[in-house]
């Protein structure tokens, strides 16, 4: 979900691509320029492909946020991952070659009741020409 205050201009670009559960809205900022964001919800049970992943990235463009559950493990964004997982090196060869930037910074973002375990699965990725002017920090509030 992405709340955008309704004084700027909105329009809906994109809701899905491919198994990514996404929705892709295009922002038209105070200052006149549009950016794109990206939500993704990616599911463990459907398999994404670096393809899929090459298109998101296309639709968002050359300034964007991607932001979102990926469901991948990597050390690259979480400090406590031992290992990338197989989605994880997957999200990260893509965020490599598209020249992203994840702006996480190894903090986890989820907890998992069932193994008392704590992880990064929560990633928030910008275009070179936002990161700059972007801040990331995870919520002590767990909404829950």
């Amino acid at each position: 979900m992405t709340f955008v205050s309704d004084s700027l201009i909105t329009s809906v670009v994109k809701d899905e691509v491919g198994n990514l559960g996404t929705k892709i809205l295009s922002v038209q900022l105070a200052n006149s320029k549009t950016i794109r964001i990206a939500n993704v919800y990616h599911r463990i049970t459907n398999p994404t492909t670096s393809a899929e992943l090459k298109k998101l990235s296309d639709l968002v463009g050359r300034s964007g946020l991607i932001l979102g559950d990926f469901n991948a493990h990597s050390s690259l964004w979480d400090d406590l991952a031992n290992h990338s997982d197989s989605h994880g090196s997957l999200v990260q060869d893509w965020v490599e070659s598209q020249g992203l930037i994840v702006l996480n910074d190894g903090n986890p973002t989820h907890y998992n009741l069932c193994h008392g375990t704590w992880s990064a699965l929560d990633l928030a990725i910008v275009t070179p020409d936002l990161a700059q002017d972007c801040e990331w920090a995870v919520s002590d509030d767990s909404w829950g």
